[in-house]
């Protein structure tokens, strides 16, 4: 209800980012729970405000969002394509200018997601490699938000590979992170 209410304020406004932001929120929201059909519904809107705005940068973040809906919806390929393309758009320098619209660096996302995917469709080596580089990203961010997302799917995707102790470290230090942070 509320997201429904801050959507219909913000096509007031008529505003793209401030519509993306709410419709981001919005996808965040029903990701957590589950509601996949309502994911992939948002995508489509986010993506139409992200061609409004016309820049790389909002393209990256339009497609993150269906590199984790279709991720949780099993079809991992196409998350995979979703995920590749938004890293293809990743432009360092403009990716942290979204962290107070989303609440996260989009390269912790793109990568994570792009690494659950690749372990998913049997491309390990460059799922470990796509969750270290997700990991290392956010450390040179010092995004707290940023790194937990990142090091929590990357110890889903080193445990994936059998390495249970470094998934425990990783995992380990996620936690260390919450506390610090509350």
């Amino acid at each position: 209800p509320i997201f429904d209410r801050a959507r219909e304020l913000g096509e007031r406004v008529a505003d793209p980012a401030t519509l993306f932001y709410i419709l981001w929120g919005s996808w965040a929201f029903r990701l957590v729970r589950c509601d996949l059909g309502v994911c992939h519904e948002l995508a489509d809107r986010i993506r139409q405000q992200a061609e409004l705005l016309m820049t790389p940068d909002w393209q990256c973040e339009a497609e993150f969002i269906p590199a984790g809906s279709w991720f949780y919806a099993g079809d991992f390929h196409r998350a995979l394509r979703h995920a590749t393309e938004s890293a293809r758009l990743i432009d360092p320098s403009r990716g942290p200018r979204h962290v107070q619209g989303t609440g996260q660096d989009v390269r912790s996302g793109t990568l994570s997601y792009r690494s659950l995917a690749l372990w998913s469709v049997g491309a390990e080596e460059q799922a470990r490699s796509a969750a270290r580089e997700a990991v290392s990203v956010c450390r040179e961010l010092n995004h707290a938000m940023s790194l937990a997302f990142a090091l929590d799917h990357a110890a889903w995707s080193v445990s994936l590979a059998g390495e249970y102790a470094e998934a425990r470290e990783v995992a380990a230090e996620a936690e260390r992170l919450g506390a610090e942070q509350g």
